[in-house]
């Protein structure tokens, strides 16, 4: 026979091992007694050439005790070897000397079997033959053995006793309890040995298994009393362990007490762990009767934290909410108490927290908006496990205070949001956590701006709100929006001292903006004009001369016409064209006027716009600025176009989102032809509130406005996207489609189409269109090829579709090498392991090559194929056996055979290494991480998940 290069290398590694074992001295003495008697036996058996079926018994009796002894010493020397040598070691060499005698034992109780099969000792033959397939792991047929063996067997022998109870702990072992009774019952009713205690504690088992408990809790207490004997093995910790169990399943919880009581040990730890082991088993009812009954009989307060730990786990489990926070207060009141320990006090913490998180998501999602008790009473739950959180987590008061306000928010109440918002932002402050602090101050914003919030509170919160966010924040995009509203908030009031202080303020901090500066002291001067408080308007615009404020030449000039005025006024004690009511019905006389002329009757709606502004009137303010931008000129529009847009963002604050789109869109139209910058503004404003609005008809039509007016292609572009999400949203993929192929041909667009070209490829997959599914998935990758060529940033989920894709092909060599099942003779194995292996590194360089593309999820995805393909293949490797060898051949060839899936197991472990080092350095946040994982508990590997968004608004800002 061609010998291979795995037998050689198996020879090699056989000639330089070997294994010392010999046996201790009391070992060997009894091993020599047996060989003599052994060598006696054999001397008479071959003088009646073995037709003495005892004399073959005897000598299998005897290899059976030699096998036993020389059992437990390989068994010993095994376990003491070092971990590393131990899983190097040939198991099979290892205990071969054992082996053999079983061997031999078996093969002389066959032969009996075979030679005289109506021995009157028969049945000893089957136990040995029994014994040794128990031995060899062969269940069936020690089963039939001892079977056999049982039936051959006198009825007192002992024989039949051993058999009976071999019988029945295979029965035992395969749960088949109802068989394995009736063999216990029957072998322990006629013999007790040392080992009666462990075979009834079995029985007491096989009673509980089939539903018959009262039989199993009296066998247990027979067992426990037996074990106080010195002659039996003392069962007595194990029947403390399991009794209760018992005792709890059946109903029968007060009898248990008595009898822990009895035995003197503490009856709270055999609730605690009987409670644990009944809910693992997912019965509920009766842990949380066991719990109750350890809460019941406790006397020790101190100990009671233990009991509330496991009922919180409990209910937790179970999903039973209102027990969950009612047993959450009685811990919380232990803990004020001082009554927890710090891993209780940590325990306590993960259930709260989990609870709050779970019951703050379950409010903020679309599940209970309409259902609104049940989204306010589950709110009302995770306030208060967030208020608990306070106290039992006080590193993060301030994070739960914040969380309190958060799920006050999304169930609409937000007299509560305030608060908490309030309190959550000095708590903030406080710890410096800057990123608590600005959400608790863009809660209060938000809150602040919903209608259903009563004008009292508002007024209430709106000066302090405001000063404390300036006092954080003096400077910012927001700031500038939040000095103008705190003015308005003072000079609502008519408190004009506070409201100069934030014109001060602002003027300091924007000594540029004289737009606002203005607004804000035509508004204070309003006020002195109708108190006709002339010598403070004197005082305004004394300083404005002076330079202490910012205003436009105009409205300088303005301003000196109505100190004109004022002085007229003051002369003829008549009010003249500084009142804005008069100055109203006086515009609108023009435009009743047949004869007022084009431009004049321009300038009055113009004018009677901006008035409407000043007077907050947004629906008038927006009527007469469309029909003055109508009638306007370009060159007009030109110069006045900040003043509309002024007007427009006005609107926006009112929440009359539709007009101040209109209004700006009108803006686009009048300068299309221009080369103003405020085209693109005009742009922006409209378009992302008509996208709010969901309005996509005239989101288009406005696009196309942009293209004709010569709007930069950038800010095209990022519409044309917004507008993009909007069709994908609302399933109209024709028009997505439309839009997808006009951008395609944007070079500049390349990285940011992958994704939606994916979502496009996945819609025409789902309706069974294959050849336009093909059709973008070749358009994916060109994309892909292009932003990469490029060097565009790619979006990361683009990156992820990308990698997706790639990672199919790396599942399908997988899947090949899975499909090469290994077989003798050796030609035929070599070369499929040589395939195999070589499938191994065609998918270790194609996972190399999705790593590449920069996907997380890619990154996860691949190294944990590469560790289940290697692990798999080094597992096929190990449990091959070559069928029809010799044993010294298997045993050869699994040593050799080490060589080979040693490695591949070492090199699965490297990957999943690599994987999670990939993950920590990259700063990969996946819910797939936990797949790569090296952190366990119990076994179970930790999944990190994180929500995905915790409020959903809509692009105005809405919930």
């Amino acid at each position: 026979m061609k010998i291979s290069f795995i037998t050689v290398l198996t020879l090699l590694l056989t000639a330089q091992a070997a294994f010392s074992l010999s046996l201790d001295e009391r070992r060997q003495r009894i091993v020599s007694i047996i060989d003599e008697e052994l060598s006696e036996i054999q001397r008479l058996s071959s003088q009646v050439k073995g037709a003495n079926p005892d004399h073959l018994l005897r000598m299998a009796e005897l290899n059976l005790e030699k096998a036993r002894l020389w059992r437990e010493k390989e068994n010993q020397d095994f376990l003491e070897l070092p971990d590393a040598k131990r899983r190097k070691t040939n198991k099979a060499r290892f205990f071969s000397k054992s082996a053999s005698y079983f061997e031999n034992a078996n093969s002389l109780a066959v032969s009996i079997t075979k030679r005289f099969p109506r021995y009157r000792n028969i049945s000893d033959v089957y136990y040995i033959l029994g014994y040794n397939a128990k031995e060899a792991g062969k269940e069936k047929a020690a089963r039939n053995y001892f079977a056999n063996a049982n039936k051959k067997a006198g009825g007192n022998s002992i024989t039949k006793v051993k058999s009976q109870i071999s019988l029945a702990e295979i029965y035992y072992n395969q749960k088949n309890y109802r068989k394995a009774i009736p063999l216990y019952e029957s072998a322990l009713g006629k013999h007790k040995d040392k080992w009666w205690t462990k075979d009834s504690f079995n029985l007491a088992w096989c009673y509980y298994r089939a539903d018959k408990d009262a039989l199993a809790i009296n066998k247990m207490k027979e067992v426990f009393e037996a074990s106080k004997d010195g002659k039996y093995i003392d069962m007595r910790s194990q029947v403390e362990r399991d009794v209760g169990l018992f005792y709890a399943t059946s109903g029968r919880i007060d009898e248990g007490i008595r009898f822990f009581r009895s035995i003197g040990i503490s009856f709270t730890d055999q609730l605690l762990r009987i409670a644990v082991t009944l809910k693992s088993q997912g019965k509920y009812t009766e842990a949380e009767k066991v719990l109750n009954y350890a809460l019941k009989y406790e006397k020790n307060e101190k100990r009671l934290p233990e009991i509330y730990v496991e009922k919180l786990a409990l209910y937790d489990s179970f999903g039973k909410e209102s027990k969950h926070l009612a047993d959450s207060k009685k811990m919380y009141g232990l803990f004020r108490k001082g009554l927890l320990s710090e891993n209780q006090k940590k325990s306590f913490s993960y259930q709260l927290q989990k609870q709050a998180a779970r019951l703050q998501k379950q409010v903020v999602a679309k599940t209970y908006k309409r259902l609104k008790k049940t989204r306010a009473r589950k709110a009302g739950y995770a306030i208060d496990y967030f208020e608990m959180l306070n106290q039992v987590d006080p590193s993060k008061a301030h994070e739960h205070q914040f969380h309190k306000a958060e799920t006050a928010y999304a169930s609409a109440d937000f007299a509560k949001a305030i608060v908490f918002y309030n309190e959550a932002f000095d708590m903030a402050k406080a710890k410096k956590d800057e990123k608590v602090l600005t959400n608790s101050a863009e809660g209060m914003l938000a809150t602040l701006g919903q209608k259903s919030l009563s004008r009292k509170i508002k007024e209430q919160y709106y000066a302090p709100v405001y000063e404390k966010y300036l006092a954080q924040w003096p400077r910012g995009k927001r700031s500038e929006a939040i000095y103008q509203r705190l003015f308005k908030v003072y000079l609502d009031k008519k408190d004009t001292a506070k409201a100069k202080g934030v014109l001060d303020r602002y003027a300091r901090i924007y000594p540029k903006d004289w737009k606002t500066q203005e607004a804000m002291i035509a508004n204070m001067m309003e006020l002195e004009r109708k108190d006709k408080n002339y010598n403070a308007i004197r005082g305004w615009i004394g300083a404005i001369e002076a330079g202490s404020y910012a205003v436009s030449a105009g409205y300088k000039k303005k301003l000196q016409e109505l100190l004109t005025n004022i002085q007229i006024e003051g002369v003829q004690t008549s009010l003249k064209k500084g009142d804005k009511s008069v100055a109203i019905r006086g515009y609108h006389k023009i435009l009743e006027d047949p004869h007022s002329t084009l431009k004049s009757k321009i300038n009055a709606k113009y004018n009677l716009a901006a008035l409407y502004y000043e007077l907050g009137a947004p629906a008038q303010s927006y009527k007469w600025s469309v029909e003055a931008i109508q009638e306007m000129p370009v060159k007009d529009a030109i110069s006045f176009s900040d003043s509309f847009l002024t007007i427009s963002g006005f609107l926006f604050t009112r929440q009359e989102f539709a007009a101040s789109a209109d209004l700006s869109s009108r803006v686009l139209a009048k300068l299309c032809q221009t080369k103003s910058r405020k085209k693109s503004v005009a742009f922006k404003n409209s378009i992302y509130l008509l996208l709010a609005e969901g309005n996509l008809d005239k989101t288009g039509e406005l696009i196309n406005l942009a293209k004709r007016c010569r709007v930069p292609s950038s800010h095209i572009v990022d519409a044309q996207f917004e507008l993009l999400d909007e069709l994908g949203e609302r399933s109209k993929w024709t028009e997505y489609e439309q839009l997808i192929n006009e951008l395609f041909k944007n070079g500049d667009s390349q990285a940011r189409l992958i994704h939606p070209l994916q979502r496009l490829e996945n819609v025409h997959s789902k309706f069974n269109n294959a050849s336009k599914a093909r059709l973008y998935n070749n358009f994916k990758k060109q994309a892909f090829r292009n932003a990469r060529a490029k060097r565009q940033d790619i979006p990361l989920e683009g990156l992820d579709d990308i990698a997706q894709e790639e990672l199919q092909e790396l599942v399908g060599l997988y899947n090949s090498m899975k499909g090469i099942v290994l077989s003798f003779p050796e030609a035929s194995f070599n070369n499929l392991l040589k395939r195999k292996l070589g499938v191994l590194d065609q998918m270790t360089k194609k996972a190399a090559a999705v790593q590449r593309i920069g996907s997380g999820k890619g990154i996860i995805g691949s190294y944990k194929v590469l560790v289940e393909a290697y692990e798999l293949a080094a597992k096929e490797v190990e449990n091959f056996t070559p069928p029809g060898k010799s044993k010294e051949y298997v045993q050869s060839f699994k040593g050799s055979m080490a060589q080979v899936y040693n490695p591949l197991r070492q090199s699965a472990a490297s990957y999943r290494k690599e994987g999670w080092k990939a993950i920590e350095a990259n700063k990969i946040l996946s819910d797939y991480n936990y797949l790569l994982s090296p952190h366990t508990i119990d076994g179970l590997t930790i999944k990190y998940a994180y929500p995905h968004k915790a409020i959903n608004m809509d692009r105005s800002g809405k919930r």
